[in-house]
């Protein structure tokens, strides 16, 4: 999925290996609950523009891992697509190559 993201936004980046104790899952809950849901509730606050991205390696047989890379990716698509948010918040999950 391509998403186009502001130059002039801030960029949080959390580039990791994908598990548990690493806190990603922590992560994707606040990008729902303290920026989406906030923004929705006041959108004309003056809010500057926000990119989170995610990337990390994962263990091919650790469940979890799968699960919170897709949880990322399943958050990207809604928000990235909501035309109420706008170009706010831009959720990007960076593959493997």
């Amino acid at each position: 999925m391509e998403v186009k993201v502001s130059p002039d936004a801030l960029f949080d980046a959390q580039i990791k290996r994908i598990h548990e104790y690493k806190r990603q899952a922590p992560n994707v809950m606040h990008i729902v609950v303290d920026r989406y849901h906030r923004i929705l509730a006041n959108p004309n606050a003056d809010w500057h523009p926000r990119v989170f991205i995610f990337a990390g390696k994962a263990a091919s047989a650790y469940y979890m891992t799968k699960k919170i890379i897709r949880m990322i990716n399943d958050v990207a698509k809604i928000i990235n697509n909501d035309e109420r948010i706008r170009d706010l918040i831009k959720v990007v999950f960076i593959l493997n190559l």
